[in-house]
């Protein structure tokens, strides 16, 4: 499985989603999404997106234990950063 950090560069502080694919781990609990390198995050732009859903791995831990995989054009996606 390969993952990327958003380049802050090529993005706005809001995800162009048409142009991105893959997965996200947010959770409400921790107000924020997960990054490889520095934790719990509060915006998108720092987030690790995910090309796949690998369910062999576990999720990181989150005070709610509410992590979870939102596809980066959900929708639903929560912007903790408003």
């Amino acid at each position: 499985m390969t993952n990327q950090q958003f380049n802050p560069e090529k993005t706005q502080s809001t995800v162009e989603r048409d142009h991105v694919t893959g997965f996200l781990i947010q959770s409400e609990s921790e107000k924020g999404f997960w990054s490889n390198i520095d934790g719990w995050v509060h915006d998108i732009v720092s987030a690790t997106v995910f090309e796949t859903i690998d369910h062999s791995l576990h999720l990181p831990i989150s005070s709610g234990s509410d992590a979870l995989y939102v596809s980066i054009n959900d929708n639903n996606l929560i912007d903790f950063d408003d």
